[in-house]
C-alpha cells in the first residue's frame, strides 16, 4: 500500500512537469498561467469566497531566506510591515508592494493633535477644516491616514503620501463632509478615531460641532487669565502648559460652540473649543508647540464670539535653557559667584529674578556653578569639561600669562560670555597690562591701551542699546555706577575700537577715559574695577557696591548711596546677567 502511494505521488509530479501547468478547482487551467486557482469548479458552481495565503514572515525571518539571482520575484507577506514583499535580484533587495519604500514607521503625540477650522451643523467642510499632527518618522515609507468620528457625524479626514526620510514632520488631514449633529452642552465633542492603513493610532482628539441655529456670544474676563506650566527654549509643551480663564455667556447662547485660540508666537500656541453653558464658566486652553527663543511672548486671543467682546492680550515668559556659570576669583572666595554662600549666588537662585516661573523677571531653567581660583592646566581642563556659558572674573583675579589670555579669548571666540572685572595700578603694571592684552586678543585690536588707576567714585551709565543698560530689571541710562574701595582703572580713548565696542561708562564726566565697555558682536564685557558687583545687605557702599535686601525670604536689588548720590550696581549686575544669558542662549545652543 505504501509503495502504491509513493508511486502515485511520483506519477502526479511527472504529470505536472509534462503539462507545465497546475489547476486548483479547475481541470482546465488557463493556457498562459503556470498556476490557476479558480474561485469555482465550473461555470455553473457557486463562487467560493476564499483566497490564497502565501508565507507570512517577520522582517527578520524574511531576511533569513538570503535569496540570490535565481530567486527573482520570490514573494512573502511581511507581518512587521503589513504588506507583500518581493525579491528584486537586480537591486539585491526586498521590495514592498506598499510602495518602493514600504510602509512608514512613525509615532504621533496624540495629545498635541489640533483640529483647525470651524465645525458647524449643515456647513460643508472647506480647506480651512483639517487635522494637524506632528509625526516622528523612524523608518521612511508610505502612509495612508484616515479619521472618522466615533458617532459617524457626517465628516471624515484623510491624508496619504510618502516620508522620504526620518525626522519630524507636520501632516494635515483634509476634511470632507458636513457635520450632522451639534455637540450637546457640556460635552467634549465628537471623538475622532485616526487610522494608518486601517490600524487605530489615536483616539484622544475631540471636535466640538456648533449648532448652526444657536449663535455663540460670550466675553472673557481678561484679568482672570492664568498661565500654567513652564516654558523653556527647545522643550515641547505638555498637558501642563495651559491658559485658564473665566468666560461669561447669556442664556440665549447656551449650547453654542465656542472657539478660542491664539496664533503661533515663538513656535507655540494655545487652543480650546467646547460649548457655552449660558452663564459663567471656566475654560482651559491647551498649549502646543516648542518655544524657539527665550523672552516675553505677546499673545492675542481670537474667538468666534458674535459680539466681538471676547478678545484679550497677555504675555507668556519663555525661559532660557539651564545655564552654566564659572566664578573665577582669587583665594578670598567671599566674592566668588559660584560659592553657595555668596550673595550673588543666592540672588541668581532667587525665585523672583531668574527662576523658571511666570512671576520671575527673567526666567531661566536653572543654573550650574563651577568655582575656580586659577586657570592652571588642571583648572583649564575642569573649565573645558564644564563647558560654561558665562564666566564672571571677580576680585582679585587677573590673567597671569599669554596662555591664559589666549584660553579666555578662544572661549569668547567660540560663543562664550566673559565678564571681566579687574583692579588696576600704574599703566604699565601687571594687572593693567593683563587686562589690556586680553582686550586686544578678544578684539584683534592692538591699538587698545590702558591708563593709571582712577579714584572717581561715580560714573554715568551710557546707552549701550543692550540689555546691560536697557534691561529687564531697570533702565539704567543716565543713572550712576559706583566703584568699590579703590584700585580702579581705565582704558584710554585713543586707540579704542569704537566700531567693535560700546561704552558702558566713561572714567569720569570728561569722557576722556573708559571705565567699562561691551563688545558689539561678542560676549565680552569689561569693568575696570575688581569688585563692582561685590554684594552684601549692609550699608558700606565702597567695599560692597552692589546692594540687595531680603525681606520675607525675597531678595531684591536696591540702590546704593555714595554720600548724596545714588548708584545702581545691583541692578546693573542683574541686567548684565540677563544680557549674558540671552547671548549664551543664542550663541551656545
Amino acid at each position: 500500500m505504501k509503495r502504491n502511494l509513493i508511486f502515485f505521488i511520483l506519477i502526479s509530479f511527472y504529470s505536472i512537469y509534462l503539462n507545465a501547468q497546475i489547476g486548483i478547482n479547475t481541470t482546465n487551467p488557463n493556457a498562459k498561467a503556470l498556476l490557476h486557482v479558480s474561485e469555482q469548479n465550473n461555470s455553473s458552481d457557486a463562487i467560493q469566497s476564499k483566497g490564497i495565503i502565501i508565507p507570512r514572515l517577520t522582517e527578520s525571518q524574511r531576511n533569513e531566506i538570503s535569496p540570490g539571482d535565481t530567486e527573482n520575484s520570490l514573494m512573502v507577506f511581511n507581518t512587521d510591515e503589513g504588506c507583500y514583499n518581493y525579491w528584486n535580484s537586480t537591486d539585491k533587495e526586498w521590495k514592498s508592494l506598499c510602495g518602493q519604500l514600504g510602509k512608514a514607521t512613525f509615532t504621533i503625540e496624540c495629545t498635541s493633535l489640533v483640529a483647525k477650522g470651524k465645525y458647524i451643523t449643515k456647513s460643508e467642510m472647506t480647506t480651512s477644516n483639517f487635522i494637524q499632527m506632528k509625526v516622528t518618522v523612524t523608518k521612511p515609507g508610505t502612509y495612508i491616514l484616515t479619521a472618522k468620528t466615533n458617532n459617524n457625524n457626517g465628516y471624515t479626514f484623510q491624508a496619504e503620501g510618502t516620508f522620504l526620510e526620518a525626522g519630524t514632520f507636520t501632516v494635515n488631514l483634509s476634511a470632507t463632509g458636513t457635520p450632522i449633529t451639534a455637540t450637546t452642552s457640556g460635552a467634549t465633542g465628537d471623538q475622532v478615531l485616526i487610522y494608518n492603513y486601517g490600524e487605530l493610532i489615536c483616539d484622544t482628539l475631540r471636535i466640538v460641532v456648533e449648532d448652526s441655529t444657536i449663535i455663540p456670544d460670550f466675553s472673557i474676563s481678561c484679568s482672570s487669565i492664568i498661565v500654567n506650566g513652564t516654558y523653556t527654549v527647545n522643550e515641547s509643551l505638555t498637558a501642563a502648559n495651559t491658559l485658564v480663564m473665566n468666560v461669561t455667556s447669556p442664556t440665549t447662547a447656551k449650547g453654542a460652540a465656542y472657539s478660542i485660540s491664539t496664533s503661533t508666537v515663538n513656535g507655540y500656541s494655545f487652543n480650546a473649543s467646547g460649548t457655552l453653558t449660558g452663564g459663567s464658566q471656566q475654560i482651559t486652553l491647551i498649549g502646543t508647540g516648542k518655544p524657539i527663543v527665550n523672552g516675553s511672548d505677546e499673545f492675542t486671543l481670537t474667538t468666534n464670539s458674535s459680539s466681538g467682546t471676547a478678545s484679550c492680550s497677555f504675555t507668556v515668559k519663555t525661559a532660557a535653557r539651564k545655564m552654566k556659570i564659572v566664578g573665577l576669583a582669587n583665594a578670598d572666595d567671599s566674592y566668588n559667584i559660584a560659592r553657595s554662600g555668596n550673595l550673588l549666588n543666592q540672588v541668581m537662585l532667587n525665585a523672583n529674578y531668574f527662576s523658571n516661573n511666570q512671576s520671575a523677571v527673567y526666567p531661566v531653567n536653572g543654573f550650574e556653578f563651577l568655582q575656580l581660583t586659577s586657570l592652571s592646566t588642571t583648572d583649564q581642563t575642569s573649565f573645558s569639561n564644564f563647558n560654561p556659558d558665562i564666566v564672571l572674573v571677580q576680585y582679585n583675579y587677573f590673567v597671569t600669562s599669554s596662555a591664559e589670555i589666549q584660553f579666555l579669548a578662544n572661549y569668547v571666540a567660540n560663543g562664550g560670555v566673559l565678564i571681566y572685572c579687574s583692579d588696576g595700578d600704574g599703566a604699565t603694571t601687571v594687572r593693567n597690562l593683563a587686562a589690556r592684552d586680553l582686550a586686544r586678543s578678544v578684539f584683534s585690536e592692538n591699538l587698545m591701551d590702558v591708563t593709571d588707576s582712577d579714584t572717581n567714585n561715580l560714573m554715568t551709565i551710557q546707552d549701550t542699546e543692550t540689555l546691560i543698560t536697557n534691561g529687564p530689571f531697570l533702565n539704567l541710562v543716565g543713572k550712576s555706577m559706583g566703584r568699590d574701595a579703590g584700585n580702579n582703572f581705565r582704558f584710554t580713548i585713543n586707540g579704542f575700537p569704537f566700531d567693535k565696542a560700546t561704552i558702558i561708562a566713561y572714567g569720569d564726566d570728561s569722557n576722556n577715559s573708559i571705565r567699562a565697555f561691551v563688545s558689539k558682536s561678542k560676549g565680552f564685557a569689561f569693568f575696570g574695577d575688581g569688585a563692582p558687583f561685590a554684594a552684601n545687605q549692609g550699608t558700606d557702599p565702597y567695599n560692597w557696591p552692589a546692594k540687595f535686601r531680603t525681606t520675607g525670604g525675597v531678595t531684591v536689588a536696591v540702590p546704593n548711596t555714595y554720600s548724596s548720590v545714588t548708584s545702581y550696581n545691583s541692578h546693573l549686575f542683574l541686567n548684565l546677567m540677563a544680557w549674558g544669558i540671552n547671548y549664551a542662549q543664542k550663541n551656545r545652543p
